[in-house]
C-alpha cells in the first residue's frame, strides 16, 4: 500500500507492488546513517477516480496543470 498525501483533502491509500528499487543515496543522521531508496511502483486494481488523482499528483509535481 501506498499512502499518498493530497494537499488540501488528506491523503489517498493505492495498492501496489514494487517493481524495481535501488539505493539513491546516504543521508547524516547523527551519529548513524539514513539510507535513501528510489522505488518503481506498478499500481493494482486502480479505479478511474484514483488513477485521475495520481495523473493530477504527477502533473503538479512538474509545475504544470491538468487543464487542458
Amino acid at each position: 500500500m501506498l499512502r499518498l498525501p493530497r494537499r488540501g483533502s488528506g491523503e489517498l491509500t493505492l495498492r501496489c507492488r514494487v517493481v524495481r528499487s535501488f539505493i539513491y543515496g546516504f543521508d547524516d543522521a547523527g551519529e548513524e546513517s539514513v539510507v535513501r531508496y528510489r522505488a518503481a511502483l506498478e499500481f493494482i486494481g486502480l479505479s478511474d477516480e484514483e488513477r485521475a488523482a495520481v495523473r493530477e499528483e504527477c502533473v503538479q509535481l512538474k509545475g504544470g496543470t491538468t487543464d487542458s
